[in-house]
């Protein structure tokens, strides 16, 4: 039930498509620093990108990044919508904003904050702007070319520790993304994967089976967000350390561990004509409804072409806690780096056997057997046999004589396939099992 909490909520997060909302403030900080802000949110993700332009005496003008969050808050039953900014230096938060806009479109509180200075957001002071030409931040950036290092950090106060900050690492490959993210605060959390649930320039992973964060990439930032705050474990990782926060691009390279993370899976896809994702794309087309990924294939020549046949299996009770039932097996031909469905066999009822140049698809409880013959990597003969009460033969999808079956259908030195040996296992499959939508 808790997965499905969590495909419904990112199924809603992507479904919302509002358009982004922009703002520009002009005003004075304290007594007398003249500055502007302008900012394009994304309301539903609560994602805030801009810049600040401080207009100095000596004529001189100065242009900071701005990055931050955004959500709607209540107090005393009036709505407000909070806006918690930090700007930065390269990888450094120089400055923070704080402020709150009323129902009305006013700005009703707010401060800028920079470790013990203090400058406020007076009423009268600042005020926000009537637009007539939008200011565009936002450049996301597909998670496929988000490779790389992100950073941050603030000064502490500390003296042991002058600066706390974070930094994620995310390492595309193949459809998919390894991550690695780490805070200090100076409590530490941190948290390592892979996820293959990609969406542009967006991918989420889970935290202790059941803590959703969001990770979006920008072209120079990334933004980890928790999902779901109201979950069972508010404090995650203990001490009040947490992950989210804005992370700013660096030329760094990426650390050792996080670029070993597919050494599995890129040993696969040198091994065999196909990928992984190609195997991932194909099994998904081939079993329809919830999405399962194979934990274990068996390359085998059916046929006897020298060709191996490629055959695919899910074992329902491999991963704890996942919720797709029964197990699942296909036999896919190959060629080049093509899968091509053979027969898929689903739960209890379904069961596929091997024979010489046949798979054999067995539906028990109707006493129905589909034959598929097999000749260089391709399906070359399609027939079915019906043993109820009633028996039916085709060949080719036309009735035939039970005779004329039997002299035309030869199936010998036939192997249920959960007999075979040989399987190994599909690198990474097992836990994406574990963190895939379902639907």
């Amino acid at each position: 039930m808790k997965k499905l909490i969590l495909l419904l909520l990112l199924l809603i997060s992507l479904s919302a498509n509002a358009a982004n909302k922009y703002y520009a403030l002009r005003g004075i900080l304290g007594n007398n620093i003249d500055f502007r802000l302008d900012l394009e949110e994304d309301v539903y993700h609560g994602i805030v990108m801009g810049q600040t332009t401080y207009y100095r005496k000596n004529g001189k003008i100065a242009r900071i990044k701005v990055y931050g969050n955004s959500e709607e808050e209540t107090i005393d039953g009036r709505k407000y919508r909070s806006f918690r900014l930090c700007e930065f230096l390269g990888t450094k938060i120089c400055g923070n904003f704080h402020f709150m806009i009323n129902a009305d479109g006013d700005i009703e509180s707010g401060c800028w904050t920079l470790g013990d200075k203090i400058y406020g957001m007076s009423e009268g002071m600042v005020e926000l702007l009537n637009l007539d030409e939008y200011k565009t931040f936002f450049k996301p950036l597909d998670i496929e070319n988000a490779g790389g290092v992100y950073k941050f950090s603030y000064a502490s106060g500390n003296r042991n520790m002058p600066e706390y900050g974070g930094m994620i690492e995310l390492y595309p490959y193949c459809k998919n993304v390894a991550y690695h993210v780490s805070q200090v605060t100076p409590n530490i959390a941190e948290t390592h994967g892979k996820m293959a649930e990609i969406f542009n320039n967006r991918f989420y992973f889970l935290v202790d089976g059941d803590i959703c964060y969001d990770v979006f990439a920008f072209e120079d930032a990334v933004f980890v967000k928790r999902a779901n705050y109201k979950s069972r474990h508010p404090d995650i990782f203990g001490a009040n350390a947490d992950i989210e926060g804005v992370y700013i691009a660096t030329y760094e390279a990426l650390g050792e561990d996080v670029q070993k993370a597919f050494d599995e899976e890129i040993d696969f896809n040198t091994n065999h004509t196909f990928s992984l994702f190609d195997l991932n794309e194909a099994w998904m087309e081939a079993v329809g409804g919830e999405t399962t990924f194979p934990d274990e294939v068996l390359m085998k020549d059916i046929d006897g072409d020298g060709n191996d046949e490629v055959i695919a299996r899910y074992t329902a009770d491999k991963t704890e806690g996942y919720e797709v039932s029964g197990n699942r097996y296909v036999v896919f031909v190959v060629v080049g780096d093509l899968l091509d469905p053979v027969a898929v066999a689903q739960g209890n009822r379904e069961k596929l056997e091997i024979a010489d140049g046949y798979v054999v698809k067995n539906v028990v409880d109707s006493n129905i057997h589909h034959y598929f013959q097999l000749q260089n990597s391709a399906v070359f003969l399609k027939a079915t046999m019906t043993g109820a009460d009633t028996k039916s033969y085709t060949i080719a999808e036309k009735d035939v004589e039970e005779k004329v079956f039997q002299e035309q259908i030869k199936v010998n030195n036939v192997i249920t396939i959960t007999d075979l040996d040989g399987w190994e296992e599909v690198p990474g499959n097992v836990h994406r099992n574990e963190t895939a939508a379902r639907g």
